[in-house]
């Protein structure tokens, strides 16, 4: 796992939007260049559980 995807994915989930508990996330990746950051986003989202 790149260290720049886990930073960004931290920076997006905390600092970025307002994700509340309960909510719905969705993330959409184009071509399997994301993928690695779309998991850390998840992966950070639930750390916090949120989603």
């Amino acid at each position: 796992m790149d260290n720049r995807n886990i930073k960004l994915a931290h920076n997006l989930i905390n600092n970025s939007i307002d994700l509340k508990e309960g909510d719905n996330l969705l993330v959409e990746v184009n071509g399997e260049d994301g993928l690695d950051l779309a998991n850390e986003i998840i992966n950070q989202a639930k750390k916090i559980k949120r989603i």
